[in-house]
């Protein structure tokens, strides 16, 4: 279980879903705590892929035995199925999808400040101030965000620290502060990319090339893009890689020579197939079908 986390976190979803899948066969029922642990782990490699029903099917196998187990596993539970419905409300613009993962962050801190687990209280917190910032509530969400910040700061988590500074690089883009979301990104980088975290570092460096194209550094930007589009796909992250080439159609159409664009049209239009969040399809669609017309003879 431990080696098919290692593939998940390098972005590997094909070689972690296939280990995970095979623990899971191997685990009789006896084997409550682990079999839905590793149902838990698999479901969070399924929703970084964007495939949110199979998340869901794989978090729902292991809801008969979250009852008899203590509220650490309880809250991983919790903590899981809030960050599904947060992906699906962002993916499927799902009021509903609100409330429940809104509902199930809540019991999900609710556990684990009843252990005092302050490295998942962070995560949870860094989880709830994004969904948060995604409905507009800057001033909630960033008060959620420097309260996760602050316990990885105490305990030294420095890949934690990082994500929570990658979020809050995007709280200040929505604020239009530009110079703090350029340190934040730039602190996220710094961290993540001596390590082999690459799911985070790919959309940290999405976040940093998104800061630059608003900074009209488009040549910078089209570099860190490009850069956060081979890690991704060098991992298997198909939903990253196609994330990092639309960041450029979206922000730096206008920039971009006839043959830049007619090559990220091509390498977008063929990640399509393999893309299964439903927004982020969407905006892949509509972005290729807004490409101008190429001039081939200039």
């Amino acid at each position: 279980m431990e080696l098919a986390l290692c593939y998940y976190r390098q972005g590997n979803f094909d070689l972690g879903r296939a280990t995970f899948t095979k623990v899971l066969r191997d685990l009789d029922e006896d084997h409550c705590e682990i079999r839905c642990l590793a149902l838990i782990r698999l479901a969070s490699l399924e929703r970084h892929a964007g495939r949110f029903q199979d998340a869901l099917t794989r978090l729902n196998e292991a809801k008969s035995s979250i009852e008899v187990l203590g509220p650490w596993v309880t809250g991983r539970y919790h903590l899981e199925f809030a960050s599904t419905y947060k992906e699906l409300a962002i993916s499927m613009f799902d009021k509903d999808f609100i409330s429940l993962s809104l509902e199930h962050y809540y019991e999900a801190l609710h556990q684990f400040e009843a252990i005092g687990n302050l490295r998942f209280i962070g995560i949870t917190e860094n989880n709830l101030g994004f969904l948060l910032l995604t409905l507009g509530s800057c001033s909630i969400a960033k008060y959620r965000l420097l309260r996760a910040r602050k316990i990885f700061e105490v305990l030294a988590d420095k890949v934690r620290l990082a994500q929570v500074d990658d979020t809050l690089s995007r709280l200040h883009l929505a604020e239009s502060n530009l110079d703090l979301a350029e340190e934040a990104a730039n602190q996220a980088i710094e961290t993540l990319q001596s390590g082999d975290e690459d799911i985070l570092f790919s959309e940290v460096l999405i976040t940093k090339g998104l800061v630059c194209c608003r900074r009209h550094r488009y040549r910078e930007a089209g570099r860190i893009l490009e850069r956060a589009y081979d890690v991704a796909f060098r991992r298997g992250d198909r939903e990253g890689a196609g994330r990092a080439l639309l960041m450029m159609l979206e922000e730096m159409g206008g920039e971009l020579a006839n043959d830049d664009r007619k090559d990220i049209e091509f390498r977008l239009t063929r990640l399509l197939t393999d893309i299964r969040e439903a927004s982020l399809r969407l905006r892949v669609q509509r972005a290729l079908a807004n490409i101008p017309e190429i001039d081939f003879q200039s």
